[in-house]
């Protein structure tokens, strides 16, 4: 009988709605780290030591699939921590969103040239939860000053009274910039060749989070620190089950050569996937970036 194959996915606190998912032939282990960002992945050594985690668990469990789903706490948490505590007086918003993309990139350069990861995945981020501004005001402010003294929060509590801080937390500048975000971790895993998913819209309703999805604090149902021991909210877990078993469908058994065939998904109605091969597009060659979309969730394979 042939071994499961390896698949590790590493993300933030956010990353644990991947939990209890289960697909034949392969092993999966999920490592959520609770404010785990992208912009801690290129310092070998940090605080969370989120890449030396990630570098060694690959070494001792050489993945088939190494997934990643980061950049919620970078666009949510730290964006506000920059903007109106450590930078508030140079901040810029395109300046700290290229800073995280770049911080993506070069730690995917090094996974890339490590022999034990066989492919890699980029998952997008999930819609910002809840849609009351009211409900997260001294949340974001908690978590901005939760390594602070009390003197030195205090210092800071007039930040939950600022337009602008509170502009920053309507729903509808919340998703914009998590589209946008989604949006330029799309351009990244094309210009890597890696896989790019996510289920970002299956997850709203009338272009906003679906109650159903709705969580404790800003995170969506069954993945916040008080439910990481609880089952998986089932049709969230079902969604992102969905979205693995399709990349998984187009698993090739090597990495590919600069001059091996490349698959992309075409779909034909109702909901079938059909893997169409076109022959020597890669890097040197851009794939088509605006592929038709595909029922259940978003894939893009790059």
């Amino acid at each position: 009988m042939e071994k499961d194959k390896s698949i590790l996915i590493f993300g933030d606190s956010h990353s644990r709605a991947f939990k209890g998912i289960s697909i034949p032939g392969y092993k999966i282990d999920l490592h959520a780290i609770s404010s785990g960002s992208i912009l801690g992945l290129p310092k070998l050594s940090s605080h969370l030591n989120i890449s030396k985690t990630i570098l060694e668990t690959s070494k001792k469990t050489p993945p088939e699939f190494l997934i990643l789903k980061l950049g919620q706490v970078d666009i949510e948490n730290i964006f506000l921590y920059k903007k109106y505590i450590s930078e508030k007086d140079s901040f810029k918003e395109k300046e700290f969103t290229d800073r995280v993309i770049n911080s993506y990139e070069t730690f995917i350069d090094t996974l890339k040239a490590n022999k034990n990861i066989k492919h890699i995945a980029i998952c997008g981020i999930t819609p910002p939860a809840p849609k009351s501004t009211a409900k997260i005001v001294n949340h974001y402010y908690h978590s901005m000053v939760s390594k602070m003294t009390k003197a030195k929060a205090k210092s800071w509590n007039h930040i939950i009274k600022n337009p602008e801080f509170l502009k920053d937390l309507e729903y509808p500048n919340r998703i914009s910039r998590s589209i946008k975000f989604n949006s330029m971790l799309k351009g990244l895993c094309k210009k890597q060749s890696i896989i790019y998913f996510e289920v970002f819209n299956d997850l709203l309703k009338d272009g906003i989070i679906n109650k159903e999805f709705e969580g404790c604090n800003y995170h969506i149902k069954g993945t916040n620190h008080t439910e990481k021991n609880q089952p998986p909210y089932p049709k969230v877990k079902q969604l992102l089950q969905d979205a693995l078993a399709s990349i998984l469908q187009n698993n090739p058994r090597d990495k590919p050569s600069p001059h091996s065939p490349k698959c992309i998904p075409f779909v034909t109605p109702p909901h079938h996937i059909i893997f169409k091969t076109i022959p020597h597009i890669f890097s040197h060659q851009p794939l088509p970036y605006n592929l038709y979309p595909i029922p259940i969730h978003q894939l893009h394979l790059y």
